[in-house]
């Protein structure tokens, strides 16, 4: 039997997957897949696909490791970047952290594991790569699905029999919105819409975040920094190496690092810029729900307003901290 390549990929399409990105150690070397699979509980093996002709195939048979990263539903944007070839900053301004193997993982995914690369196989047109799972996390998350060319996402469906065994019509139920996940893509769309004036001032999400915290503390640790920032420590050494290349910070004979008087100019000027990006985005909501949120958002932080702000107002920063 002759098979047409375009109708038998238009029949696999009907088959709906997850969405994972598949990472490792660097910075420059990330792919989406859909062809993720379990395949072993004794031992733990996992498996994916890489094409042949892809021009990270390389880079993925040299790593001992790499990680499988499930996408959750507000992460298509991150499918489409990494899902293309030949971008040179993949990462940049995606909040990320280490496996125990180095390689990358991303924030807000439905879990993660972290692989060695156990054996490479032969599949025709495509080398199948299997892992040997050393690491894994599961987070509750809504997860990003892919069928028929096309991201979904998951829709419960309860089967409800009748006393004779008869099978009622499926229903769908609701589930309840977890605070936990509107609080996640909250934060995600106000980053992501942020990115543009961290662009015109020329500073990535970690940089901005260095300033943020140094503008709040006195001068402090590479350690202390990135504990404050929530960012790895990998990710704050090169962050404040740039900002110090450019004059904006100071490293003291102590290892310590400060803001410089450009640094604090250049973080006024992205104050200036989360103010009127504040103000924009509270537009129809009124104060008495803007106060209810800051008190619920600080008490979920274990916070409280006078000893957060000192006293003066505050407005949620979308990088990720809180403003004075």
């Amino acid at each position: 039997m002759s098979v047409n390549a375009a109708h038998l990929r238009s029949c696999l399409a009907q088959f709906a997957t997850g969405v994972c990105v598949i990472t490792t150690e660097a910075l420059d070397v990330a792919m989406t897949v859909n062809s993720f699979a379990a395949l072993s509980l004794e031992p733990p093996l996992v498996l994916w696909s890489i094409r042949k002709s892809s021009s990270r195939l390389q880079a993925y048979l040299d790593a001992s490791h790499f990680a499988v990263n499930i996408l959750s539903r507000g992460q298509m944007d991150l499918a489409s970047r990494f899902a293309r070839s030949g971008a040179q900053e993949r990462f940049e301004g995606v909040l990320r952290r280490e496996a125990p193997s180095g390689a990358i993982i991303l924030d807000g995914t439905c879990g993660w594991f972290d692989c060695r690369c156990a054996e490479v196989r032969d599949g025709g047109d495509h080398y199948i790569l299997i892992g040997e799972v050393k690491a894994y996390e599961k987070r509750e998350a809504v997860p990003l699905l892919f069928a028929q060319g096309r991201y979904a996402v998951p829709e419960d469906i309860v089967p409800l029999v009748k006393g004779g065994g008869q099978t009622l019509p499926n229903v769908a139920v609701e589930k309840p919105v977890l605070l936990l996940d509107l609080l996640h893509r909250a934060s995600q769309t106000l980053s992501s819409e942020f990115e543009v004036y961290r662009r015109m001032e020329s500073v990535d999400i970690f940089e901005s975040r260095i300033l943020g915290d140094l503008s709040r503390n006195v001068p402090s640790c590479i350690v202390d920094i990135a504990q404050r920032a929530f960012i790895s420590i990998h990710e704050a050494r090169t962050a404040a190496s740039a900002l110090i290349s450019r004059g904006y910070l100071f490293k003291e004979a102590d290892e310590r690092l400060s803001l410089t008087h450009t640094g604090r100019k250049k973080w006024q000027l992205i104050l200036e810029h989360a103010t009127d990006f504040h103000t924009r985005k509270t537009v129809g909501i009124s104060m008495t729900d803007l106060s209810t949120v800051r008190r619920v958002l600080f008490s979920l932080a274990g916070a409280t307003v006078n000893n957060a702000s000192g006293g003066d107002s505050i407005i949620a920063d979308p990088m990720g901290s809180v403003v004075k």
